[in-house]
């Protein structure tokens, strides 16, 4: 016999609404992106200007330490598809399944942008993100804009890349890019001689430039104050560029790969 009409009715808004339910929480349910235990990866490369730790995280991209010769410790998020918009990420360091007696803890919240590399740290979060995985532990990013997804990253197969990593560090040179790129050596008026401090930070550019196979050429430029003549200042600006070239080649950088100019008084590094 078929039910009343009213019971009819209220069986199908039942279902309509058990229907809307279902709907609602399968929607409301981030999505995770995470390496399982058999995939989960580390790789390290190691050169004596750059070591790097990478994580690839399946469908989502990839994590990556980085330590660059004379910089901070930094971590990157790769993403295979940049966000639509910048916002905020919630890290935690969450414990493996295995680690029944540790707890979760709260590493603080960063900004991503919209990029293929949206999350790029230096300095003290990308310290705190490896000591977590030095402990066993999992970093956590959630995006806590409605709909964006949840990253893990595995501990699973770190610890013997972690080894490789620090190994790294260990050699890597003292100065960076950034400190070589445009290095300054002033004269004494009238002079062209190297001092031992001079000496010194030469060779940390050569030992620079003969590790970093990206440095194509070293630009040596000799310079002259606007005292004396001007065919004076010539003769001693080409001098101060010859005498720091050929210390350079000394040290082992190729001939080829040194291009020394000079300017006389027309671009003084310091006027008087």
């Amino acid at each position: 016999m078929p039910p009343p009409s009213g019971a009819a009715d209220d069986l199908d808004m039942a279902r309509i609404l058990g229907s809307l339910l279902i709907l609602l929480a399968s929607t409301a349910q981030a999505t995770r992106y995470q390496a399982s235990l058999e995939a989960s990866a580390w790789q390290t490369a190691a050169t004596p200007v750059a070591c790097s730790l990478t994580h690839p995280v399946p469908y989502y991209g990839r994590a990556v330490f980085y330590h660059l010769a004379g910089e901070p410790l930094g971590f990157r998020l790769e993403a295979e598809q940049a966000p639509a918009a910048a916002g905020a990420l919630r890290v935690s360091a969450v414990p493996p399944p295995w680690r029944h007696e540790a707890r979760p803890r709260l590493l603080g919240e960063m900004r991503y942008s919209a990029r293929a590399v949206p999350l790029d740290v230096a300095g003290e979060p990308a310290r705190r993100l490896l000591e977590a995985l030095e402990e066993g532990m999992t970093p956590r990013f959630e995006y806590t804009d409605a709909g964006r997804p949840e990253v893990i990253v595995s501990v699973v197969n770190f610890r013997a890349a972690l080894v490789a990593f620090r190994a790294c560090q260990a050699r890597l040179l003292p100065v960076s890019f950034r400190s070589v790129a445009r290095s300054e050596i002033h004269f004494p008026t009238n002079h062209a001689d190297l001092s031992d401090a001079d000496r010194t930070r030469l060779r940390r550019i050569a030992d620079y430039v003969l590790a970093d196979d990206s440095v194509r050429y070293v630009r040596v430029e000799g310079h002259a104050d606007d005292v004396g003549t001007r065919q004076y200042n010539d003769a001693l600006s080409e001098l101060r560029a010859v005498v720091v070239a050929e210390f350079l080649a000394e040290c082992g950088v190729p001939p080829e790969r040194l291009r020394p100019a000079y300017f006389g008084e027309t671009r003084p590094a310091v006027r008087g």
